[in-house]
Order: structure tokens, then C-alpha cells, then sequence
């Protein structure tokens, strides 16, 4: 999200989760063993974010955007319980272009409901960072232009060429390697072992 960071979207997400999701459990044995609360809940179902409160999502860090994800939510629950399953099988462009006729959904967010919850691995969201990735490693071309739909799409298609049906998760590796690349080392906390 343009203006987030991955933090405060973690938050925002967890806090969804946890005011409107329902509680994970642990399956039987492993249940016995645990007998705290795990403090997990299921992401919500679009008819349960249908009928969200606006100013508790404002409070939980969605701002303004919270209308936009209520109103998002009673579209896709208007379409089925089904609808979003059914890209699963079906052709990436199909899913994609349905993703992108809803209001709010741009490129970078259908490809991550493609890749992370729809089972396309071809799916590649592609943000700054992931064209920086691009244009040093095989697109050195892409890294000066603006990231218009055109370049979007040239990127994806070079991730593609590189990785195969394997795409999306390709690119998921590389990203978090950068992270972990950017990142200060820490010292382990015990260095006499």
C-alpha cells in the first residue's frame, strides 16, 4: 500500500483479524498440549467485513481506507461465496481482470490475491522494490522508467521468462533476500557458544 509500511500493514491486518476473524485452534492432539490460547484468528470472510463498524477499522490503523474495505467486502459477498474460488483453477487474465474491475484494486493488490490466496504462482506483484530487484538482476532497462501499467506488465512478463509457473514466489525470495540484504547484522546474544 502506497504510504504504509510493512509494519503498520501487519498491524492493521492482525488487529482485522483478531476484531472479525474467528479464533485458530490447534487439531486434537496438539490441542491437549496447548492449553493456552494460541491467539490466532482467521482472516474474516468477506461477509463478515461487510458489516465492520467504520470507526473501529478507522481506530485499528485503516483509516481511510476503511470505507473503501467495507464497501470492497459487500461487493465480493454480493458476488457468492464462491467467486474468489473460482479463479483458483481458472486462467491468471480471467482472475486478474476480474480483481481489477473492482474499485480499489489495482495490479500490485490482485496479484497478491492471485499469488497468496488463489493459487497462482505466476502471479507477480510488482512494486518499487521489486523492479529495483528487476533492474539489477535481468531488466536493467525497467529500473529508470516510471512504473506504469506497460512496465508493470514487462516486469511480470521477465519474472515469468526467469522463473516459469513459479513466478510469484520467485519474486518473494528475492524480495526478502533484499530485505534481509538492507538489513544491519545483529550480533547473537551469545557469542561463547
Amino acid at each position: 500500500a502506497t504510504c504504509n509500511t510493512i509494519v503498520k500493514i501487519e498491524r492493521s491486518v492482525w488487529k482485522l483479524a483478531e476484531r472479525y476473524g474467528s479464533p485458530i485452534a490447534l487439531p486434537g492432539e496438539l490441542a491437549a498440549l496447548d492449553a493456552a490460547p494460541l491467539g490466532l484468528y482467521a482472516f474474516p470472510s468477506p461477509e463478515l467485513l461487510a458489516n465492520a463498524d467504520e470507526q473501529l477499522l478507522r481506530s485499528d490503523l485503516w483509516g481511510y481506507r476503511a470505507p473503501r474495505v467495507i464497501q470492497l467486502a459487500r461487493t465480493v459477498a454480493s458476488r457468492g461465496p464462491d467467486w474468489l474460488l473460482s479463479f483458483r483453477g481458472g486462467a491468471y487474465a480471467d482472475g486478474k481482470g476480474a480483481l481489477t474491475a473492482l474499485h480499489g484494486v489495482g495490479a500490485k493488490l490482485a496479484d497478491c490475491i492471485l499469488l497468496f490466496s488463489l493459487d497462482q504462482d505466476g502471479a507477480v506483484p510488482i512494486d518499487t522494490h521489486v523492479r529495483q530487484i528487476a533492474a539489477r538482476l535481468f531488466r536493467p532497462h525497467l529500473g529508470a522508467t516510471s512504473l506504469t501499467p506497460r512496465v508493470y506488465e514487462a516486469i511480470a512478463a521477465a519474472y515469468r521468462s526467469c522463473f516459469g509457473p513459479l513466478a510469484g514466489w520467485a519474486q518473494q525470495y528475492l524480495f526478502f533476500a533484499e530485505l534481509a540484504r538492507s538489513r544491519p547484522a545483529i550480533d547473537p546474544p551469545c557469542d561463547d557458544l
